[in-house]
């Protein structure tokens, strides 16, 4: 009977020391408050992510609509001779670059200028209609 008591003691003295030193630890009961305000907060943070996603993806396929496309074409002239050609060069003869707008389905704009040595053209610019 002795023993029985000390032991309930001791069980007893362990659980007060330890509620002491970590508060809500041991008894599960007001954790589960907090578990659900937890949860309900982290899907009100996911639901705000997916939110900002979505909008991201409207501002993405707006700046997709415009597609930029070219080439450069280089020239390097080397001579062994100084007394035929004096200078080693390297120049850009053309530069091309191609602009694609597509504001709505269906409707393409394009524009192509021309960049060379003699100055800019512009070589093409039409409009593209599909039904």
């Amino acid at each position: 009977m002795r023993q029985t008591l000390q032991t309930i003691f001791v069980l007893s003295l362990i659980v007060c020391v330890s509620n002491t030193l970590f508060p809500g630890k041991i008894f599960a009961q007001g954790k589960n408050d907090t578990i659900k305000t937890e949860n309900i907060s982290f899907h009100e943070k996911v639901e705000g992510f997916e939110e900002r996603l979505a909008a991201g993806e409207d501002k993405l396929a707006k700046r997709t609509k415009i597609r930029l496309t070219g080439y450069i074409q280089a020239q390097w002239v080397h001579c062994e001779n100084p007394a035929i050609f004096p200078n080693n060069t390297f120049m850009i003869r053309r530069a091309r670059f191609k602009v694609k707008y597509q504001p709505v389905e269906g409707v393409i704009f394009v524009l192509q200028p021309n960049f060379s040595t003699t100055g800019i053209v512009i070589r093409d610019a039409y409009v593209e209609l599909h039904d």
